[in-house]
C-alpha cells in the first residue's frame, strides 16, 4: 500500500455520504465510488476519536439503532482501518489544539491532523474546511 492509495475518512464526509439528504450527498457518492473504481489498493483510514464523534453525532442526530447500523457498516468494512492515536499523538493533539489559537480547529481535528503527519497521509476525504487550513488535500 501507498500513500497515495489511502485517504483519512473525517466525520463530516461519513455523515454526507449516508445522509440522502444532504446538499452535498451525491458529491461524496461519486467521490468515494471514483477512487474505489481508480484505486485497487484503496485504504481509508479514520481514528477512534472519528469513530466516536461519528456515533455520537448518529445518536444525537438520529437514534441509537441507526447509528449502531451505520458504525457498524463503517466499522466492517473492508477498506476502512481505525487507528487508536495512542497517548503521544493525544499529547501532540493537545500541544497544537493550544497553540492554534487564531484558528477554531476542534480538538478531534488535531487529532487528525497529527495522526495524518504521523501515518503520511497527504488526503482526507472531508467537508470540513479545517483540513484544507492545515494543509492537506481534501476530496471532494
Amino acid at each position: 500500500m501507498t500513500s497515495t492509495d489511502t485517504y483519512f475518512l473525517d466525520t463530516s464526509f461519513l455523515v454526507v455520504h449516508r445522509n440522502l439528504k444532504d446538499e452535498n450527498h451525491v458529491q461524496a457518492v461519486a467521490c468515494f465510488d471514483t477512487l474505489k473504481q481508480s484505486s485497487p489498493h484503496l485504504k481509508l483510514m479514520l481514528t477512534d476519536y472519528i469513530f466516536d464523534e461519528l456515533a455520537t453525532l448518529l445518536v444525537v442526530r438520529l437514534n441509537k439503532s441507526k447509528a449502531i447500523e451505520i458504525c457498524r457498516a463503517v466499522y466492517d468494512d473492508p477498506i476502512i482501518r481505525l487507528f487508536s492515536i495512542g497517548r503521544s499523538l493525544f499529547d501532540e493533539a493537545w500541544e497544537l489544539f493550544q497553540k492554534a489559537t487564531d484558528k477554531d480547529w476542534s480538538f478531534t481535528d488535531c487529532t487528525s491532523f497529527v495522526t495524518m503527519q504521523y501515518l503520511g497521509i497527504k488526503r482526507g476525504l472531508s467537508f470540513d474546511h479545517h483540513f484544507k487550513q492545515f494543509g492537506f488535500i481534501v476530496l471532494p
